[in-house]
């Protein structure tokens, strides 16, 4: 697993945040990419 970004699981279906407890389910795929991208700058 990847420590410094977010993991996307089943094409943006799940997303899992390292390092955390916290996770999101997030069914539209540009929604997921953008949230990805906010976890890597967040990071």
């Amino acid at each position: 697993m990847c420590e410094r970004a977010a993991l996307p699981v089943s094409a943006c279906g799940l997303l899992i945040l390292p390092d955390t407890r916290h996770f999101a389910f997030i069914q539209d795929a540009q929604e997921c990419n953008q949230a990805n991208l906010d976890f890597i700058d967040y990071k």
